[in-house]
């Protein structure tokens, strides 16, 4: 079978796993899609955007083009680690574990328990093929841009910024730059110009190139008087690593709007 290649081929297999589920319990449809929850090993969690209801897909099925429960079952050669491969490239997305963030592998490992006792069993305490591992249920989940935005409360740029403070991959990915903050924020405000859409006023002092913007409010913090050194620049060689470079600039902007 050929492994899927784009986003909407994912969701066609995630409503053919729904279609299961929508199924009488007694029938092979929705044991089927059980099985495949209760034996996943990676998911790809959605979060409805209209009820809120958040659901788990494996790794296995979704990642096969136009996949059913007939075409997965005689696919003898089926390989996750291809799956998982091409899945995290079509969501630009990492997979969230238990070594590389633990407390939101918690919040998912959790949110996935629920999710198996709605329909009406009990999560296993382990994936079958991880039995052995001593820590852990040897679950991993995507959880993408999209459901993130789902799942918080955001009206404005900056409303999304402050809402993902302990996870700043969420928007920016692996390669997590403080440059992209601004050209996020900068890049809002331009889509807004010749409309007559408003930008909030939180992003518009923020970018604001006199004495009351964040450029200089940053330059005269840190002693600077090169006006060609841009604030995230600052910050970054003020600090050793991204991460170093996200928190301070969160206590920057708390100190900036008061």
């Amino acid at each position: 079978m050929r492994f899927v290649e784009d986003a909407r081929e994912l969701k066609n297999n995630i409503a053919t796993l729904n279609k299961y589920l929508e199924k009488d319990k007694d029938t092979e449809e929705f044991n089927y899609a059980i099985g495949r929850i209760k034996q996943g090993s990676c998911f790809v969690v959605i979060c409805d955007s209209n009820s809120g209801e958040i659901s788990f897909y494996p790794s296995r099925f979704i990642g096969y083009k136009d996949n059913n429960m007939f075409l997965h079952g005689n696919n003898h050669v089926r390989d996750g680690r291809e799956t998982n491969r091409i899945i995290s490239k079509i969501l630009r997305a990492k997979l969230i574990t238990m070594e590389n963030d633990y407390a939101e592998w918690i919040r998912l490992e959790k949110l996935y328990e629920e999710f198996c006792n709605n329909l009406g069993f009990t999560a296993p305490s382990k994936v079958p093929f991880r039995a052995k591992e001593k820590e852990g249920s040897g679950r991993k989940y995507w959880l993408t841009r999209e459901n993130y935005m789902d799942i918080i409360e955001v009206n404005t740029p900056f409303d999304y910024i402050l809402a993902i403070k302990d996870r700043p991959g969420i928007l920016f990915g692996n390669d997590k730059s403080l440059g992209y903050v601004h050209f996020y924020i900068h890049g809002f405000r331009m889509g807004r110009w010749g409309t007559n859409l408003e930008i909030d006023k939180k992003s518009e002092k923020f970018l604001l190139k006199n004495e009351d913007g964040f450029q200089m409010f940053v330059m005269k913090k840190f002693n600077v008087t090169n006006t060609a050194q841009p604030w995230f620049d600052i910050i970054e060689r003020k600090t050793n690593t991204s991460d170093e470079a996200f928190a301070l600039f969160y206590e920057l902007i708390e100190e900036f709007f008061g």
